[in-house]
């Protein structure tokens, strides 16, 4: 019994870590790609190449853009993508102001948090850079949160789930890897504790519809956030003072715990499992 079980606990994992390393590598081969054919243009072109084997935001964005585009195709034509990940019945008005509030609650909560943690952020700069492009926004805003979606909910959430794993391993493994893959300390543990949401609302609604939307909230509302300050890089303790963060911090968490409790009831009517895959896709 207890091989059966620390097998069945190893094949999850190595799942989560071919997701992983699967999601890297697209973006890594893509981001490769950029710097080589920005070399290769400026050698053409006769000119130093000084910068042109860094990376920059225009090379973030594409790659951003084009990773999204490939995990949907890969996962449309190999059958990881079914189609009860896409059928969504929908939630009332209440439970999705609900569930809104209850994503922002924790967001701000936790990013007080996390700046209290201290941790660094190794892309602060460039991000700031990628939202002075109009591109750059769509990127982080809505294409970003699709891609991750369909890698960490759709694609490791619903896998486990088909290898008949319980739904709280699966979220948890699921949180892991997405707090894992982002690469930057300031941004693993509010990831993490994101992804354990995200993937709640996977498990509960049986589709990975809502949590798309509520991903692309979660980032806008970073990204509202950032245009209407007038210098984004400020802490909540400098602007709201130390005691006030502190204040504002407890005050969206104790929101977000009370929030969550409340959809721990059977609030929302989950769709019954389809196991019929898009016609085009593989069994």
């Amino acid at each position: 019994m207890r091989n059966t079980t620390f097998s069945k606990l190893m094949q999850g994992v190595w799942t989560a870590l071919c997701f992983m390393i699967g999601f890297w590598a697209i973006q890594w081969a893509l981001l490769f790609l950029c710097i080589f054919g920005n070399m290769l243009l400026c050698l053409m072109r006769g000119e130093p190449m000084g910068a042109m084997g860094e990376v920059n935001a225009g090379m973030q964005v594409f790659v951003t853009i084009a990773s999204t585009i490939i995990l949907a195709l890969i996962f449309s034509f190999s059958g990881a993508l079914r189609l009860s990940d896409l059928r969504f019945k929908g939630l009332s008005l209440k439970q999705w102001a609900l569930l809104i509030v209850a994503l922002v609650a924790m967001s701000q909560g936790f990013s007080i948090l996390t700046e209290f943690l201290k941790l660094p952020d190794l892309i602060e700069e460039i991000v700031q850079e990628i939202l002075d492009m109009p591109l750059g926004v769509l990127a982080i805003a809505i294409i970003g949160p699709i891609g991750e979606e369909l890698a960490f909910r759709s694609g490791i959430i619903g896998k486990l789930k088909r290898m008949g794993w319980r739904d709280a391993s699966a979220i948890w493994v699921s949180a892991i890897a997405f707090g894992v893959v982002h690469l930057n300390p300031t941004q693993i543990f509010y990831a993490t504790i994101l992804g354990l949401f995200l993937g709640w609302v996977y498990v509960r609604t049986k589709s990975v519809i809502p949590c798309m939307v509520l991903h692309i909230v979660n980032n806008s509302v970073s990204v509202i956030g950032s245009y209407c300050m007038d210098d984004p890089t400020i802490s909540a303790a400098e602007y709201y003072g130390t005691i006030g963060a502190v204040v504002v911090m407890i005050c969206c968490l104790v929101l977000f715990g009370g929030l969550f409790w409340y959809f721990l009831k059977p609030q929302i009517k989950a769709m019954e499992p389809s196991d019929v895959a898009i016609p085009f896709m593989k069994e």
